[in-house]
């Protein structure tokens, strides 16, 4: 037990659950792989040596000859151009997201975990199915797919930017003056107290506004279930020292709640629309190119995604 919860700021969870999950997942679906059998039914007989590397001959120049093909074909190009930034502006996001949450809205590394990831996850999921659902239905063109692409991107690029608005006020962090560039965090009530900022443990005062480093800047000699009590640096909401107390985390308003509320609530709304669009991107890729030029365009398309 090291002496806090998930509350804290220093807590770390069980990070390992989620590849344990996955590795589960991945040793599961394996075992109706492994059902197949060798060689399909119908499968057309092996070719003879001879055969083989006349073949291997003629796949190489087949091979330049599709990636030229490709590398001209504007609408492919396009496709794997928006796949590749749409990376590039949603990766940072998403491995952030948790520690965004948890500093911006001053919310526990647990909830911060919980309220980014399983929503996210939920809404992606049924998006996606729903896009597959919409394409096998309707069977639109690539026109009206294309159409159809553009303006859910617009919308969820706007809703992503919309998405910095919600914010809470900055925390009040008692200090005593600037010191090397930094807040001088000692003062007269606690330059006894021989305290350290190697140990970040926040607390909010009696006041509610103000939060303090530790309990030790705090100057507090009592503590009782992470309720702390006679602090000599914090002041009571009259405004005397007589009555000084903190509580363990940073001070949260209703105001603060309320913003991160809108977030978590309009977060998943906008993955959901973003994510309608993964199965139009690939039927679209696929409809774009020649169809004997299918397995190196989508390999092609892996291998740029992976680069990147």
């Amino acid at each position: 037990d090291p002496g806090y919860g998930p509350e804290d700021p220093r807590w770390i969870g069980a990070w390992w659950i989620g590849f344990l999950l996955q590795g589960v997942l991945q040793l599961l679906l394996t075992i109706p792989l492994a059902l197949f059998p060798r060689r399909l039914p119908g499968q057309k007989r092996l070719p003879t040596n001879s055969e083989a590397k006349a073949k291997l001959s003629s796949g190489f120049k087949g091979l330049i000859a599709a990636l030229k093909r490709l590398l001209k074909n504007p609408l492919y190009l396009s496709i794997v151009i928006n796949t590749i930034m749409n990376i590039f502006g949603s990766l940072g996001h998403f491995m952030m997201l948790p520690k965004y949450m948890e500093l911006q809205f001053r919310l526990t590394a647990s909830d911060a975990s919980l309220y980014s990831g399983p929503p996210g996850i939920i809404a992606i999921m049924l998006s996606t199915l729903l896009g597959g659902y919409l394409v096998w239905k309707y069977k639109p063109n690539v026109k009206s797919q294309i159409a159809t692409m553009i303006i859910l991107e617009s919308i969820s690029a706007v809703g992503y930017l919309l998405l910095m608005v919600p914010h809470c006020e900055k925390v009040q962090m008692s200090h005593f003056g600037l010191e090397n560039h930094g807040l001088a965090l000692e003062g007269l009530c606690n330059v006894n107290c021989n305290c350290t900022t190697k140990v970040f443990t926040p607390l909010c005062g009696s006041d509610g506004k103000t939060s303090y480093f530790s309990p030790c800047f705090a100057g507090c000699t009592e503590n009782l279930n992470k309720s702390f009590s006679d602090c000599s640096c914090i002041m009571d909401p009259d405004g005397q020292g007589t009555n000084s107390y903190a509580k363990e985390g940073f001070c949260i308003s209703l105001g603060c709640w309320s913003q991160a509320l809108g977030y978590i609530i309009s977060l998943p709304i906008i993955q959901f629309i973003a994510s309608i669009l993964k199965v139009q991107y690939t039927v679209i890729l696929v409809r774009s190119i020649n169809p004997e030029d299918k397995s190196i365009a989508l390999g092609l398309f892996e291998a740029l995604i992976c680069i990147f």
